[in-house]
């Protein structure tokens, strides 16, 4: 009778495997890294096509371009677009809540559940969930995630504390601030950057004037009884321009880019405003007021007569005066940029963006008129 024996690994042997297997993981979780960011890119993008096919059938519907906002607190493009991107009951749900845009969007719709306003939980969960508006490589698609605080009282004041859900996407606005203050005079008007894009007192004379400056092809809207020093019907409103307005071409113009966020601001959004770095993670459903906080769902590369770049990587500009004006992506090396006929660009973050009175690549890009034609591939 032979007796057979069955030799195992010795444990040098053991060792060297379990080393070849981790040399091989870690060989392999860079490029499933990459594989992911990848995917999540395209998702990103993806989204960014939707949007622009929700511009298109918008000018369609509406004949005319989406406007950036009805006026100060009242529902912005990002909402007008709902009924085009397959969100037509969150449209409807709004139009309801604040009886036809006409209430504005503050507090009491978000937490006040005293008033007649106010989300429930699910409804407000369901508002803030709506992924369209987001990039996979920042914060979870379906997620719930906005900001709004239960702290509201009459004493905080009237302009605060107008909160809503975020977003990653931002349209491009463009005013020349270099020029503006002297048109204005000669308007007879008194010069304010933000007054002039969100559309402040948007039923008062002058407010029509206040938007001839801006050079972008994204507008506010006009609406019944502008112009006229009445009051405001805040459900009438229509678009302020077609694709006519955009003289350089929809090929040459952006519409919405990748706003940049500091992952530490991710998220946040104080009551009170105290550093700059509050306005980062705005609300994209109103604009408010620029010293309360929510004022910025849209940006313009400048902020005043001096002019930024595209953040080049996420932990940029944490706390400066860029905190409402700049782009910028989690993606590596490129900035997600929407153009006017539908298309997606992804513009590397080290592309320039020049000055108001000399411009380059960027600023070309966001004023739609200005004959300086920039093709971007």
């Amino acid at each position: 009778m032979k007796v057979r024996f069955f030799q195992g690994f010795t444990l040098v042997e053991l060792l060297v495997v379990i080393a070849i297997i981790g040399v091989l993981i870690a060989l392999l979780l860079p490029a499933v890294q990459a594989a992911r960011e990848a995917a999540r890119r395209a998702q990103c993008t993806n989204n960014f096509k939707q949007i622009g096919v929700g511009v298109h059938n918008f000018h369609d519907a509406k004949n005319g371009i989406v406007p950036a906002g009805l006026g100060r607190y009242r529902a912005t493009g990002y909402i007008l677009l709902f009924p085009f991107l397959e969100q037509t009951p969150m449209y409807d749900l709004l139009d309801r809540k604040t009886e036809g845009f006409h209430y504005q969007f503050n507090q009491e719709v978000w937490t006040d559940t005293a008033n007649v306003h106010h989300l429930s939980d699910e409804e407000r969960k369901q508002f803030f969930s709506v992924g369209i508006y987001r990039c996979p490589t920042r914060r979870s698609i379906n997620a719930e995630h906005g900001v709004y605080d239960s702290s509201y009282t009459a004493a905080s004041g009237d302009e605060r504390n107008r909160m809503g859900p975020c977003s990653d996407i931002a349209m491009v606005v463009y005013l020349n601030e270099a020029t503006a203050p002297t048109e204005f005079a000669s308007l007879g008007l008194t010069y304010h950057f933000w007054r002039t894009i969100w559309g402040e007192a948007a039923d008062l004379p002058g407010v029509d004037k206040r938007m001839q400056t801006t050079r972008s092809a994204i507008r506010n809207a006009t609406l019944a009884g502008q112009g006229m020093g009445g009051s405001t019907n805040w459900r009438n409103w229509i678009p302020r321009d077609t694709f006519s307005r955009v003289e350089d071409g929809l090929t040459n113009t952006i519409f919405f880019g990748e706003k940049h966020i500091h992952p530490n601001n991710l998220g946040k959004m104080t009551p009170v405003v105290t550093t700059n770095k509050d306005y980062q993670d705005s609300p994209y459903s109103h604009p408010g007021s620029g010293s309360d906080g929510d004022a910025f769902p849209w940006r313009g590369f400048c902020n005043g007569a001096t002019c930024y770049g595209l953040a080049r990587r996420p932990d940029e500009y944490e706390n400066s005066s860029l905190y409402s004006m700049s782009f910028g992506s989690w993606h590596p090396g490129i900035c997600n940029f929407l153009l006017g006929d539908g298309s997606v660009r992804s513009i590397n973050n080290t592309t320039p963006v020049g000055t108001h009175n000399d411009k380059s690549v960027m600023l070309r890009l966001a004023d739609c008129m200005d004959g300086q034609v920039v093709y971007v591939e």
